[in-house]
């Protein structure tokens, strides 16, 4: 819990490659904290990348935090980075038949991102 404070000065590249790599199921509950703990932006894209894992405790974990998420959206607002963007929409292709159209929406509203 304490590091989820100082996510700003984790690698997050470097974690999530630790996560994707990592076994102990503990030390990946523990790793993805961290991770849906990061900045708005950066953590949408681990919680979208993680929403279909195969451990369904990582999964509920992305489904729980997707959700807070959308609820606390309009706190803060800003918009994704380029860079942010491209990624954000990459995950969602390949979790979009698992999210409520409804979400995607959402999702690409908050963006800045018109949809089809």
């Amino acid at each position: 819990r304490t590091l989820s404070l100082y996510t700003h000065l984790v690698d997050t590249e470097l974690l999530w490659a630790e996560f994707q790599e990592h076994p102990a199921s503990v030390a990946r509950k523990r790793i993805v904290q961290v991770l849906f703990s990061t900045q708005k932006w950066e953590s949408l894209y681990y919680l979208l990348s993680t929403y279909t894992n195969e451990d369904p405790h990582i999964a509920r974990q992305a489904k729980e935090g997707l959700q807070r998420w959308l609820h606390r959206i309009n706190r803060v607002f800003s918009r994704p980075t380029k860079e942010q963007r491209a990624q954000i929409l990459e995950v969602i292709e390949t979790v979009s038949t698992t999210l409520s159209s409804s979400t995607i929406q959402k999702i690409m509203f908050f963006m800045g991102t018109p949809t089809e």
